[in-house]
């Protein structure tokens, strides 16, 4: 019982972490505003790490590297420690394991963006002039994704179907990465990001 429980606070502070890091990712390849407080505190809690990959990892136009080698390496850590605790050894797997923790990483961001599309529409109805600080992050890190949307869809009447169409294709990466996963035999239980 003692080990199950160990096993689940370490995923859930792997999680969080991992959640922190794929936002920073999210914040720079959208383009967000960096003085919002709240982007302030994710940056400063993922520094370490992040400013460590930044060292010999590029930034390739929006795509910050640093970011995403420090997201796949916490990913790849919670791997390694689940697998500790669980008895699964990871023996000639290593490969498998970085694979793993991409596919962890992805979900993860895919996850987020769902919820923040959720949110940006339930508070549109509720509140349309809401200013709250994850608010606006929210709708300035699915903006990006829904604007190619807007510009191949015509609105009908005014009305936006975009974020209907956003989340059919979430859902449908969500798909094709469990189906990638499945087929890499990752072990659900083991991986940050990626649930049964």
């Amino acid at each position: 019982m003692a080990l199950d429980i160990t096993a689940q606070l370490l995923r859930i502070g792997f999680w969080l972490y991992t959640v922190a890091l794929v936002l920073r990712f999210m914040l720079h390849i959208t383009n967000a505003d960096y003085y919002n407080p709240l982007s302030q505190q994710i940056v400063r809690i993922t520094q370490l790490p992040v400013g460590l990959f930044q060292r010999f990892l590029p930034t390739l136009g929006p795509v910050d590297l640093g970011t995403l080698g420090a997201a796949i390496l916490c990913g790849l850590s919670a791997i390694v420690c689940q697998a500790a605790l669980h008895g699964y050894s990871l023996d000639g797997q290593w490969g498998s394991a970085v694979l793993w923790s991409m596919i962890g990483i992805a979900h993860l961001t895919l996850d987020i963006a769902f919820f923040c599309l959720l949110l940006s529409i339930i508070m549109s109805w509720l509140n349309p002039h809401q200013s709250h600080p994850a608010l606006m992050l929210c709708q300035q890190l699915v903006a990006p994704m829904m604007a190619p949307i807007q510009r191949l869809m015509p609105s009908f009447g005014g009305l936006d179907f975009s974020p209907i169409v956003l989340f059919v294709l979430i859902n449908v990466g969500e798909v094709m990465l469990r189906q990638w996963a499945i087929q890499l035999g990752l072990p659900f239980r083991l991986v940050v990001g990626v649930s049964n």
